[in-house]
């Protein structure tokens, strides 16, 4: 499934708020079999979609100003992982997704990330982008 779905709009505080999702599983990258080709792939998938889920969710507007807060939780029918296996690692092609998005480098100090998960129908990635300008 390559479902991508997105939203925007302000809610709380929060000046800025992006709402994008992405149909796609959060594999770990530590568990992928085959060669470095095909796990390459993989990431380059991941990291285009959420770009373009991002893009499709902001439309004509610009991109929020740094600093942001970028929430990127994976949504999966079982439990599957736990925050302590790698939870990050296998969100980190959505990760660089919305890096290339916002045009700065992942180890950037102005983005501030946080990694949740949650129960749901079908394997997915929600993103949220946060900015109080």
């Amino acid at each position: 499934m390559n479902e991508v779905n997105s939203s925007a709009a302000p809610a709380g505080n929060v000046a800025t708020r992006i709402e994008a999702f992405v149909g796609r599983e959060a594999i770990s990258l530590n568990r992928t079999s085959g060669n470095n080709m095909a796990r390459a792939r993989l990431v380059k998938a991941r990291r285009g979609d959420t770009a373009l889920a991002l893009r499709a969710a902001v439309g004509r507007r610009q991109r929020p100003v740094l600093p942001v807060r970028v929430t990127l939780t994976r949504i999966a029918p079982s439990s599957g992982l736990d925050e302590h296996d790698n939870l990050r690692g296998s969100l980190k092609p959505f990760a660089d997704g919305v890096a290339d998005w916002l045009g700065v480098d992942d180890r950037d100090a102005r983005i501030e990330w946080r990694y949740s998960q949650e129960r749901g129908q079908a394997h997915a990635v929600r993103i949220v982008v946060e900015a109080d300008q």
